[in-house]
């Protein structure tokens, strides 16, 4: 069965044992959403990976990420590279420090060439050395995912862990603080033993096979 919002929000109600009167669809919402936030803040869902990719400009050393990967909102990337212009092979940077990044920036168009490194600085990403030239630089990262509307694709066994996170923050707002903590240990529970899209790829698979069958001659 899909995700549907509206189905959440009677579930909800029903758990509490209110109505709509009680709880409007927007305060409904507002528990929904605060239960989704702390799920996608704390577990790998492979909706959240993006990429982009930015031309670097010869001489120029800092790109803005926030206006690189707008208007996507970021909250951690996963990795950067750049392509090699005659070669076309990708190289991944490694991150630097601000120390170290001082230690070895000359500011001459004799130290300029492909990056090597990169360094964070607020929303801006510093390359090291300076782009002598244009490169394509690949950026992966971990996006914002949007709040739940009417219908979102995620895997099915989180709908349940989403509605009772919805469910405890509901009775806190009823100020049921008891059950509210008892159905709080039920959503811990039914985290521990879900299994994120993450592992389940990383399984492994060396007994499996694909026989291919074909006629006897």
């Amino acid at each position: 069965m899909p995700f549907t919002l509206s189905t959440l929000r009677t579930e909800l109600r029903e758990h509490l044992g209110i109505d709509s009167t009680d709880l409007s669809d927007d305060d409904a919402n507002l528990l929904i959403n605060r239960s989704w936030w702390e799920i996608i803040d704390k577990f790998p869902f492979r909706e959240k990976e993006q990429s982009t990719t930015f031309n670097t400009v010869d001489g120029t050393r800092s790109y803005a990420l926030a206006t690189i990967v707008s208007p996507l909102v970021y909250e951690a990337l996963r990795s950067i590279s750049v392509e090699d212009p005659d070669t076309k092979k990708h190289t991944k940077l490694e991150p630097i420090s601000e120390f170290d990044y001082e230690s070895l920036y000359i500011d001459s168009t004799d130290e300029e060439g492909k990056p090597e490194r990169y360094l964070r600085e607020n929303a801006n990403l510093i390359l090291y050395p300076t782009p002598d030239q244009v490169y394509e630089v690949t950026v992966r990262y971990n996006n914002i995912l949007s709040d739940l509307s009417n219908t979102i694709a995620i895997p099915q066994s989180w709908h349940e862990i989403i509605l009772f996170g919805a469910i405890w923050r509901g009775h806190a707002r009823f100020r049921d603080y008891n059950a509210s903590e008892l159905v709080k240990r039920t959503q811990t529970s039914l985290i521990s033993t879900s299994v994120p899209t993450e592992a389940k790829e990383q399984k492994d698979t060396r007994l499996a096979g694909l026989q291919v069958l074909g006629r006897d001659y």
